[in-house]
């Protein structure tokens, strides 16, 4: 912006400012203050310098430094009492213009305030809160209390003030809270905003934080519209905590025709190991969770990859991505990709299989699909309802028996069903599927 526009720009918000002020009684100080909201981002999961970053979204470019805090609700509060003085919100950018009056002091009275993040998303799509009052409780889960605030003290003066980058967290001190909206915020706009149905149905999802006494390393319950982060450390790893938990809850609204959804909830666990010991992204997995914990994993990598990136990967950590100190490090390129021992292994034959049918990038001949994020909630929006396997047709309860009192088919609802029910729809997906490893699923 050059320095006759900054003028204009300026003038024109000091004068909302003395309009306010007109507007009010004279005994009210009043105004508007305005800026650009930040916060220190140290979050995990971006593309280093060296790696081919080409479509990534996150880069060592945007690490360790501000970065505009966006799409949250903000207040301006007396400092003295923590009274709203006024409210808004940040746009896209982290700018923001608010409003705000106090009737206790006078008309020229400069007032001692801060800028708070009570943990809402401007538009509603999620909150962030503290632990549930009930720890360790079985779902449906109990809303979860209030986060400490996020502040950053000012002096609003009557008329017009302009705050100069206020950032929440430094260098010195992380903002866990403030990390953690930037990763849920990140995975609703530039993941699953993409979809209508997640437009229409995605919203109030509440975040907890922190708390393991229901889950080790995270959760999402989706007939309570919680997910549980479980450490300030996975604040710090969006890829596979809340944006890949957020997918969980996505997964979940794509259908409306569960009678009992599990598939989110550490209670059976064991029921979908194929190995007894739980899952991860490396262990055998029973193909009904491996399709389960997949798909919220590909939402995430949307989150952080355009389908042309030429080395996209998901990883478990809090730094570079991929580097030696990651949990997982999981190349979604290039396809084929089955040099991993066994068929049913989540990173042999669910992610990059749904990467495939993402991505612009061709791979091998014959690979023509390049399907849009949205065609995933769209197809298991048509899973139909019951427990059967159906004869071929997808059903979302496939994985329970008839009375959803124990799993007896563990590898239903797979990622087979999904090619079935798409290739029904009108998409063959089936030399994606093959260069993938296929799958067990029945």
């Amino acid at each position: 912006m050059n320095n006759r526009l900054k003028s204009l720009f300026v003038t024109s918000l000091l004068a909302a400012g003395l309009l306010q002020v007109s507007a009010q009684s004279a005994s009210a100080a009043s105004g508007v203050v305005s800026g650009v909201l930040m916060f220190y981002q140290n979050q995990g999961n971006f593309c280093p310098l060296g790696r081919d970053c080409s479509g990534a979204k996150y880069t060592w470019l945007d690490y360790q430094r501000p970065q505009p805090f966006r799409k949250a609700r903000i207040y301006v509060r007396r400092a003295s009492d923590n009274a709203i003085l006024g409210q808004g919100m940040t746009d896209a950018a982290g700018f923001f213009s608010i409003t705000w009056s106090d009737p206790s002091v006078g008309i020229f009275t400069p007032v001692d305030a801060s800028l708070d993040y009570l943990g809402e998303h401007a538009d509603g799509r999620f909150i962030i809160a503290g632990p549930n009052p009930t720890p360790g409780v079985n779902p449906p889960l109990p809303a979860g209390a209030p986060i400490v605030p996020l502040q950053s003290p000012f002096t609003a003066l009557p008329g017009f003030t302009w705050l100069n980058f206020p950032t929440y967290g430094s260098a010195a001190a992380n903002s866990f809270i403030a990390m953690l909206h930037d990763g849920a915020y990140r995975m609703w706009a530039d993941s699953l905003s993409q979809s209508f149905r997640m437009r229409t149905l995605f919203w109030g999802l509440e975040i907890q934080a922190f708390d393991n006494s229901l889950c080790t390393t995270s959760c999402a319950v989706g007939d309570s519209n919680v997910v549980v982060i479980d450490s300030t450390t996975s604040a710090m790893s969006p890829q596979a905590r809340v944006m890949h938990e957020m997918g969980h809850i996505a997964s979940y609204l794509a259908n409306t025709n569960w009678t009992l959804y599990d598939a989110t909830r550490t209670v059976l666990a064991l029921d979908y190991s194929a190995n007894g010991f739980g899952w991860n992204l490396a262990s055998p997995e029973n193909e009904s969770a491996g399709w389960e914990e997949a798909v919220a994993t590909h939402y995430a990598d949307i989150a952080l990859y355009f389908p042309w990136a030429d080395v996209p990967y998901s990883c478990l950590n809090t730094g570079a991505c991929p580097d030696a100190a990651s949990i997982i490090n999981v190349p979604l390129e290039p396809s084929p990709n089955c040099a991993l021992p066994g068929s049913n292994l989540v990173v042999g034959n669910h992610m990059q299989y749904h990467w495939d049918n993402y991505d612009s990038e061709i791979d091998y001949v014959g690979e023509i699909i390049s399907e849009p994020m949205f065609d995933v909630v769209n197809v298991v929006s048509t899973y139909s309802s019951g427990s059967g396997n159906g004869a071929g047709i997808a059903r979302i309860d496939e994985f329970w028996n008839a009375a959803r009192t124990a799993g007896d088919d563990v590898h239903g609802r797979s990622t087979q069903d999904f090619h079935n029910r798409w290739l029904a729809l009108g998409t063959v997906s089936s030399l994606n599927l093959a260069a993938n490893c296929g799958s067990g699923g029945d």
